[in-house]
């Protein structure tokens, strides 16, 4: 089933730009202003997985609303994308049920489109430990498909047993395919490898990666890589 997004802002086209950045096959991404009757329209006619607020001179349209959704649908995700960073306005919008805000002068439409997708997945997969996704996609991880859930739950294992590192393919790769439901561990090491190719040569990987691994790097480095960056970045 498609998973349905809902962009409100004040100019239409904001929505627009979000669709190139989905699947359309997996989102219908839907657009309206933040007009409050516009709104109102728009979440009486369907439930939505993740509704985007683009907050700016309507801080109690946004919070009205957002209370609402979380009464009528408290499973959808709530983003507030704010135009000036007061932090007890955000403070405010978390009280009142947001999943995340962020401030518009740090967001770019693909980066938002992205942390739509993080929100979705840790809903499809609540036993991912959420401060792991958060760290591999804050370092441009992205796709969130099965080569990200296997990494979540791989890093996951050697962060909090770093000997596992020494026998990767029995206690890494065989334990993470029988956690997530994978054939056997081999399918495991071909998303991973994957993964970790198309993500190495992404635009949107962080330079800090690139830099630590020049060259392509066997996948029980790499992970041990990130595990030494996870430590360091005080996640």
């Amino acid at each position: 089933m498609r998973k349905k997004l809902l962009i409100c802002n004040k100019t239409p086209g904001v929505g627009m730009v979000m669709k190139r950045f989905f699947n359309a096959t997996e989102y219908t991404v839907l657009n309206c202003t933040m007009h409050p009757t516009d709104v109102r329209n728009h979440l009486a006619k369907r439930e939505y997985d993740v509704v985007v607020f683009f907050a700016a001179d309507n801080r109690h349209d946004v919070m009205f609303f957002n209370r609402k959704l979380k009464e009528l649908h408290p499973d959808t995700e709530v983003i507030v994308v704010m135009l000036h960073r007061w932090e007890n306005y955000a403070e405010d919008y978390y009280d009142d049920g947001a999943s995340l805000c962020v401030w518009l002068q740090e967001i770019t439409m693909k980066l938002l489109s992205s942390f739509i997708r993080l929100l979705i997945f840790r809903r499809e997969h609540p036993d991912v430990d959420p401060y792991i996704s958060t760290f591999l996609a804050d370092h441009g991880f992205t796709g969130f498909h099965k080569g990200f859930y296997y990494l979540c739950t791989a890093l996951e294992m050697c962060l909090r047993e770093p000997e596992r590192l020494k026998q990767i393919v029995q206690q890494v790769y065989t334990e993470t395919a029988q956690k997530c439901g994978a054939s056997d561990y081999t399918a495991v090491e071909r998303s991973l490898r994957y993964y970790l190719d198309t993500m190495l040569s992404s635009p949107d990987i962080d330079p800090l990666l690139k830099i630590r691994f020049p060259q392509r790097p066997t996948l029980r480095k790499f992970i041990s890589g990130l595990c030494d960056l996870y430590r360091e970045c005080n996640y």
